[in-house]
């Protein structure tokens, strides 16, 4: 009966340690967003001396201000730009990316100090129309942005995938 006793207490206690983490876990930011209503999508494909083949990746970049949780970020506008690496493509169409990797530059060229983020992001698309990606921050010259801290958003595809275009991004920093 005592080593029962004894083997629940040390059970819980373990318990209740783990529940709390170490005591230098990293904090929590709320959520910062950033629209960027017409960022400029141009597609890379794979091409050789015999033509192009399939859709390589895409890179979204545009100007945007900040729509949500804007407290201790640099002024409007941030410069943007979304690195998409394409793994897959969303059938039927060789054009619209499905899922891969990417990286984020982040600026804000209005602030003095010119500070920089720079992340990276794995993507998948949410249907036809959107694609999805989240993150973390891997450097940043912001203190209310640290590495690690997550990032995440969406873009929509252009109006003609295959050539590219403008169509409207959103990220968020945090939360």
């Amino acid at each position: 009966m005592k080593r029962t006793a004894f083997a629940l207490i040390l059970s819980l206690g373990t318990m209740m340690a783990l529940a709390t983490g170490p005591a230098t876990a990293t904090t929590t930011t709320t959520a910062t967003t950033y629209d960027v209503p017409a960022a400029t999508a141009t597609p890379q494909f794979f091409c050789t001396d015999f033509g192009c083949g399939a859709l390589a990746s895409y890179t979204y970049t545009g100007g945007g201000t900040c729509s949500a949780g804007c407290a201790g970020f640099p002024a409007d506008p941030v410069d943007l730009t979304l690195t998409f690496s394409v793994a897959r493509t969303f059938p039927p169409s060789p054009c619209k990316m499905k899922s891969g990797t990417g990286t984020l530059d982040a600026s804000w060229p209005n602030d003095p100090s010119l500070p920089t983020v720079q992340g990276a992001f794995t993507f998948k698309a949410r249907d036809s129309h959107f694609v999805d990606f989240s993150g973390s921050i891997t450097t940043s010259s912001l203190l209310v942005l640290p590495i690690g801290e997550a990032l995440g958003g969406s873009v929509a595809y252009p109006p003609s995938p295959c050539t590219g275009g403008t169509a409207p991004a959103e990220i968020t920093f945090g939360g």
